[in-house]
């Protein structure tokens, strides 16, 4: 039985709504904040709004050290969400398995309207085919298609994560020209909760979580005045910082992912307008981010 709005209204009240998504979508042992960065995603997919950043759709990449792989998380997520998640290991992926059907038409989960996540593991391993058709969707927004008569480019439908297992000793994963075309980078660590304590926030239960995801990505919230404004003032006053502030993130510029996650971030609540509120958490959780990321 489909859930009624007033539960669904109840799950977007919850200031907790972000971190619930990201618990369901966090495999045991993992840290929160790479589901957290999932959740983040899926919802940042949907009608543009009226925001200035460069790119549509949050893309990540993922880093994980053995024992973790991020096959394994991957393969989690696909579990939760189903058909919506395409999952492609690079070691055997051609260019055909990103844009192409089973039929041979240009149905690939970059550019099927019902995929909303494409995870590409073992990224360290593509082709180049694959690796230019990766570098193009992030940068352009558009995948190219052909038929057997003519050239095509189709419109890039879903948000892109790539991940890499590390083994001692490994540098530079990911290829530099991919993680530049990247929001962020992830670091998938291992939680250090004890085995078996409860989970910091409730996930998001089952019955509801799919029917939930849908209505995130049907709301089309407006961006106000003080939510840009917000942004703004954060580029003023981190601009001036050394480059390897923003470097071992990714992005060219920090403002354009956090506009994407105040996005996201409002979609997650179902509300009809990204606030000051939400640019202010988006600022703080690029910030947990990046203590993260220079972490010891």
């Amino acid at each position: 039985m489909s859930p009624t709005e007033e539960e669904l209204a109840t799950l977007a009240a919850d200031a907790q709504i972000h971190r619930r998504v990201g618990e369901t979508l966090t495999p045991p042992g993992v840290s929160r904040i790479a589901g957290e960065a999932l959740a983040l995603q899926l919802a940042s997919m949907g009608p543009n709004p009226d925001i200035t950043a460069q790119r549509g759709g949050l893309h990540v990449g993922y880093l994980a050290n053995l024992p973790l792989t991020t096959a394994a998380m991957f393969h989690h997520v696909r579990e939760c969400c189903g058909d919506v998640v395409a999952l492609r290991g690079c070691e055997a992926a051609t260019r055909a398995h990103l844009v192409s059907g089973p039929d041979g038409s240009a149905d690939g989960p970059l550019v099927s309207g019902d995929v909303r996540l494409t995870m590409c593991d073992s990224v360290a391993h593509a082709d180049a085919d694959i690796r230019a058709t990766l570098m193009r969707a992030l940068m352009s927004g558009d995948v190219a298609t052909t038929t057997q008569t003519a050239y095509h480019t189709h419109p890039l439908t879903s948000v892109v994560a790539v991940g890499q297992t590390l083994v001692t000793g490994a540098s530079a994963p990911i290829d530099a020209r991919i993680m530049a075309c990247l929001d962020c980078l992830i670091p998938v660590t291992q939680t250090r909760d004890h085995a078996g304590s409860p989970p910091a926030v409730e996930p998001v239960p089952p019955a509801l979580r799919d029917h939930y995801l849908d209505a995130v990505w049907t709301t089309a919230p407006t961006v106000t005045t003080a939510a840009k404004d917000v942004c703004s003032g954060y580029r003023t006053q981190n601009t001036p910082q050394s480059p390897d502030w923003w470097a071992q993130v990714g992005s060219p510029d920090p403002t354009d992912l956090i506009q994407k996650v105040a996005v996201a971030l409002s979609r997650l609540q179902l509300s009809d307008s990204i606030t000051a509120d939400h640019a202010t958490a988006a600022i703080a959780w690029f910030e947990r981010l990046m203590a993260r990321s220079a972490g010891p």
